[in-house]
């Protein structure tokens, strides 16, 4: 999976991405009940090392991001 362009040929890639979906699945649905996010603040709110926070990244529109 470390190489972009071929990765999606491999079926590991779509076990990883599967599996990805069903935990947040789990989550989601979990005992919680109120499906948010954690709050975050100070350092653990900075996407390193990117420069987004984690509301940043709420709005994929905002990104550039679509799914079609």
């Amino acid at each position: 999976m470390s190489y972009a362009s071929v990765s999606p040929a491999d079926p590991v890639f779509w076990l990883h991405h599967a599996n990805l979906d069903r935990l947040w699945w789990d989550w989601y649905n979990g005992p919680e009940g109120n499906h948010q996010n954690p709050p975050l603040t100070g350092s653990d709110a900075l996407l390193d090392p990117w420069t987004y926070t984690e509301p940043d990244t709420r709005d994929i529109d905002s990104l550039g991001y679509a799914y079609l």
